[in-house]
This record gives C-alpha cells, structure tokens and sequence, in this order.
C-alpha cells in the first residue's frame, strides 16, 4: 500500500501526534538543564556570522546544517539555546510524523500506527533529543527519510523517491559526518540487490554521484577554513590510542563486549530473570527477512541484516566506537522493526488458534508495554545517560557558584569559559566576553592566565571543578 498524501482520516492522528510532541518536548525540556554541548554551539556557532559558522569545523562537532538553520532562522533572538530546543521539537514532530505514514502503510491501520509512532518517539536517544539544541533530532529525521525513500523506490520504482533520498543524504552529511554508518548500509545493501537481482539500477548509482557531488559543496567552506584535518583527524574519529599498533582483530575482540551497554540503552534495558533479553530483542528483527508475503516487511529484514554488520565493519576499520548519539537512526530503526517483527509473530500465533480478536490484543499488549516501559525508564536514563554526566547537577552547582557574585556586579569571561557565561547572563549579570579589564569579577578556566591591565589587580576567590572566580583588589 502506497500513501499519496494528507486524508481527511489521518487528521485526527496527526493532530494526536503534535499535541503528544508538543507535551512530551515540554516534559523533557522543564527537566533538561542545558548541557555544554547545546550552550557551546549556541555561542559558538549559532550565534556568529552564519558564513563563520559553516567554515569554522571545531571540537566538539559543529552540528553545521543545525546550527545553521538555527541562525538564519532565529538570528534575532539572543538565546540560542532555546530556539535550538524548538528547532528540535519540530524534527521531532516530523519524525514520529514519518514514522506514523511509513507504519501504517505496513499495518494498514491508522491506530495501531499511531501508537507505533508515540512509543518509537518514546525511545530514550530519540525523546532525549527531541528538546536538545543540538542537531540530532534533524539527523534522525534525515536518516528515516532516507530509509523511508529507500523502500519506496523499490517498491515503486519512481524516481522521485531518488530525489528525496538525495534531499535527506545531504541534509543527512551536512548535519554530521557520523550519517555515514546509515548511508554505507544503503549502499552495500542496494549493490547487493542489484548483484541478485541482476539489475544495474543505473539511475540510483547517478543520484548517488549526485548526493556525494553536493554534499562535498556543502563542505567547501569549512575543507578552505578549517581543514580537511579538522573532519577526519579530530579526537571523536580517531582511531582509539590503545590500537593503533595492536590493529583490527584486538579491536574487534574489545569492542563487542564494549557493545553490550549501547544494546542495554537501545530497549531501555529490558530485562528478566537475569536473561539475555535485549541481546535477543536486538537479534530478532533481522528474522523479518524470512517473511514471503509482505514485501516491505522482508525489506525492513534484509536492510536490518545490513545494516548493523556495516557499523560493525566501518567501526572496525576506523578502531573507533562512537558516541549513542551518532547512532540514533540505527537505534530507532531497530525498534520500529521490532514491532513489525511483533506483528508478524502475532499474526501467526492468531492464525494458528484462529483468533483474529487475539492478534489486535496481543500486538495492542507490546506496544503498550513498551511506552509504558519507556516512559518510566526514561526519567532515570536522563541523569546522566544523553551526555554521559549528569547534566542537571552540573549546571545546579555551577549557577550556585556564580550566585557567590554580588548582584549588580560586572563579570569578565574567558572565552574558554562559555557556559559559566551563559550562566550569568540567565542569573542577570552585566557579563563579558571581551573584558575591558576593569571590571569586578573574572571567571575563567583554571589553566588560563588572567589578563594584564594596568592599575587592575585580581585574586583568586572561589574555585569550583576545572573553573575559577577571580575578584578584583
């Protein structure tokens, strides 16, 4: 079944949808304190000139086609990282969106997709990110594009489907590097198709050209400024110290066990009788493969058997596992093909006992466990599991620190300091940036030296993790 746009019955479910996005956005975001990486791009690359902004590749990763839109979009307004959140929340209500067409042209049930689509924008990487000022959500948005296209073009054969694959590939590598491990798998898997299938596809290849061709355009500005150095040599793909003279084999040998937690967080550590039960709900989905009648069902199989081993494979070969975050469209596609998994094993088990009724409760029954069970998983996954630190405490002692400041006082920042900057502006401080070296109060990072200014003597006055608050005499 081919959906060919907005009907009048898919109106009340989308309307469900936003209202859902839009409460679960909210939730998260009063929750959420704003981690360093989200106040670090805001300042850094959002809030300078927009051409700056695309040529300046710094650590950690410039999110460019994020923070990008971020600026154009809202270059008026001063913060940054809220207008980064709500940029969020709209790719996140294009996600479960998506996700919401594509299930139910599987399911053919607008209801059951809609609970489909609520729980997979549940999953912890993909709600976390949701009301983040970074630029995953968008990542992921592009990679269920791409996915989505895939499937359709080879259902349809349609070209426009080609394009739209473009469309979100580049939108994809402009976002972050990292879509690679998605769009690799694309390719293995359609080279593979057509090496069965003993058809060349001549024009997906071209669009392929084409895709990499504007994608290298998009890159141009910051390959002159930055370096291609700055892309492919920067700590966060690397390969790991620890293996660069011992090679592949002992990566691989320390990497899948090191795997383990990433496929814990994927399911939100479902567990029982200290059984291997997210190993087995990782596993499982590649069995669609087997599936004779429906074609996209046997699809969604064979790209997930693909899929995972590409990772694995390009992880090898760079001796580098990357952050959960690079790896949420990996992550969501898992789980929605869980559920076609759970579909199809629910609809056996009903034909065999001749129960249709039982086939409705049944698959009613996993999706429902599993937004029950994320939503309860979530509040403690959000500690310290979407930035691996506890984000909330962080900036609580921070802004107590500051608090030490009398009001009305004027602060100088160091420019590596950006967050302790965010933070006084928001406590209401005349705070700085480029100091003019008289004022009362100096924050900076404990390794950098203070300013000489003539007649203007500072001592140290609190201290505080890596930061320091130096007072003038």
């Amino acid at each position: 079944m081919t959906r060919r746009g907005l009907e009048t019955a898919d109106l009340a479910p989308i309307a469900i949808i936003l209202c859902a996005a839009i409460g679960l956005w909210c939730w998260g975001n009063r929750m959420a304190a704003p981690a360093s990486d989200e106040v670090f791009s805001a300042l850094n690359v959002a809030g300078i000139h927009p051409f700056q902004g695309v040529s300046y590749y710094m650590l950690p990763n410039n999110h460019l086609c994020f923070n990008l839109l971020n600026n154009l979009i809202f270059h008026p307004v001063a913060d940054k990282v809220f207008t980064g959140r709500l940029l969020s929340l709209v790719a996140y209500i294009a996600v479960i969106i998506v996700l919401y067409y594509w299930l139910q042209s599987v399911l053919a049930n607008r209801w059951l997709a809609l609970l489909c689509a609520l729980t997979a924008g549940l999953q912890f990487q993909v709600w976390g990110f949701g009301f983040q000022a970074r630029g995953y959500e968008l990542y992921l948005l592009a990679e269920w594009g791409l996915i989505v296209s895939l499937f359709r073009h080879i259902s349809t054969g349609e070209e426009r489907w080609l394009r739209l694959m473009a469309l979100c590939s580049v939108t994809g590598f402009f976002c972050l590097p990292s879509f690679l491990y998605l769009y690799a798998a694309v390719i293995v898997f359609m080279a593979l198709r057509s090496l069965i299938k003993k058809n060349r596809n001549a024009r997906f290849w071209e669009f392929q050209l084409i895709t990499i061709g504007i994608t290298y355009l998009c890159y141009v500005p910051a390959l002159c400024f930055s370096g291609l150095e700055s892309i492919t040599h920067n700590n966060y793909v690397s390969a790991m110290g620890a293996f660069k003279k011992t090679g592949h084999v002992a990566f691989a040998q320390w990497m899948f066990p090191f795997f383990k937690p990433y496929i814990i967080h994927l399911f939100s550590d479902v567990h029982w009788n200290n059984l291997p039960v997210n190993v087995l709900l990782f596993v499982l989905p590649a069995f669609l493969a087997f599936h004779r009648k429906n074609r996209t069902l046997r699809l969604a199989g064979l790209f997930y058997a693909t899929l995972w081993p590409v990772f694995f494979l390009i992880t090898i070969i760079m001796e580098k596992l990357p952050f959960e975050r690079n790896l949420i469209g990996h992550y969501s596609f898992t789980y929605a093909a869980l559920l076609l998994l759970a579909w199809w094993l629910t609809d056996l088990l009903a034909a065999a006992g001749r129960m249709k009724m039982a086939k409705w409760v049944l698959f009613t029954g996993v999706i429902v466990f599993f937004g029950i069970h994320f939503s309860r998983t979530n509040l403690t996954y959000l500690k310290d599991t979407l930035y691996e630190y506890d984000v909330n405490a962080y900036y609580k002692d921070k802004a107590e620190w500051l608090s030490n400041i009398p009001v009305g006082s004027t602060v100088a920042i160091s420019d590596e300091d950006f967050y302790s900057y965010f933070l006084c502006l928001r406590l209401g401080y005349k705070a700085a940036r480029c100091p003019a070296g008289n004022e009362d109060y100096f924050v900076k990072e404990a390794f950098e030296e203070i300013p000489q200014t003539a007649g203007v003597h500072y001592v140290l006055y609190k201290k505080l993790y890596g930061n320091e608050i130096w007072k003038r005499q």
